[in-house]
């Protein structure tokens, strides 16, 4: 496949994207869910909120293609729509993979409501669909909602107007500073596989002397 002539017709538009484009994004997204999540997980939550209509009809489009490429892997999937009433769904959400273009838009689906009562560490793949020149200062505020919210692993794929499709995080803690969601760089995909094979990178190994709050809890392990 020319990838530079797949793109050369891209236009800097959310949800405005040629049928092949989709196809190339949702290749990417089956490679993560299938070779990285479900080794690890047996079921997924994707979840759907936007607030542009062509990102709307993009995510719809390209969701028609994934699914035929699924296979058996369970799924549920949730759609948060703007100025409706949320209504809470029991369950858990350890592996979720979250369609969203904006922070207000992912700010909505209120994932941290479904994090509260476990005691474990959630994994959050959310693929970011927005013009170029907003993706940094989007991503950056969702990794500022992800940190305060204590959601330590949150990923960000984005799909930029030459056709890369970069997968980013946040590092809270290193030797320059401390609870830093600066959006870093970690992958890429180049076609047919992510470059890195380490999908989610451990970022508790090593604290850097930074300060720690500690989240009581009202039955044990208390801390």
């Amino acid at each position: 496949m020319n990838i530079s002539q797949l793109f050369q017709s891209y236009q800097d538009l959310s949800g405005q994207q040629m049928n092949q484009i989709n196809e190339y994004v949702a290749q990417a997204l089956l490679h993560v869910v299938h070779i990285h999540i479900m080794s690890v997980t047996p079921s997924l939550v994707l979840t759907l909120c936007c607030r542009n209509n062509h990102t709307c009809n993009f995510y719809n489009e390209m969701m028609s293609i994934l699914f035929r490429g699924w296979g058996i892997a369970p799924l549920q999937i949730v759609t948060v729509e703007q100025g409706m009433l949320r209504k809470f769904i029991p369950g858990r959400r350890h592996y979720n993979l979250i369609f969203t273009d904006s922070y207000a838009a992912f700010a909505e689906i209120e994932v941290e409501a479904y994090s509260k009562e476990y005691n474990y560490n959630e994994y959050y793949y959310i693929f970011l669909q927005a013009r170029d020149r907003l993706l940094q200062g989007e991503m950056r505020r969702i990794f500022e909602h992800c940190w305060r919210h204590q959601l330590i692993n949150c990923n960000v794929q984005v799909q930029r107007a030459n056709g890369d499709i970069l997968l980013y995080t946040y590092l809270p803690f290193g030797p320059e500073s401390c609870a830093d969601t600066t959006p870093q760089l970690i992958n890429r995909y180049n076609g047919s596989q992510m470059l890195n094979p380490q999908l989610f990178p451990p970022k508790l190994r090593n604290l850097y002397g930074c300060p720690l709050r500690a989240a009581l809890l009202h039955m044990p392990p208390f801390i």
